[in-house]
């Protein structure tokens, strides 16, 4: 059914401390991150796909995955 196999990534993000002024700065995520989600924006078209236009109840996109 899907032509690849999902990919799970996970990402980290690399804080510092300012030895001097204590500031904490944080690089910024990757731009294939959607803010506030935990998935893929590939995987959200696929379960967008599954629901809307295969019509698979949420029950079966969750034990696909």
């Amino acid at each position: 059914m899907v032509a690849q196999p999902i990919e799970v990534v996970e990402y980290h993000r690399l804080s510092r401390k300012c030895l001097q002024c204590g500031e904490v700065s944080q690089a910024n995520w990757s731009q294939e991150i959607v803010p506030g989600q935990d998935l893929g924006v590939r995987l959200q078209a696929l379960i967008g796909w599954l629901g809307n236009y295969a019509h698979m109840p949420y029950a079966k996109i969750q034990e696909l995955i």
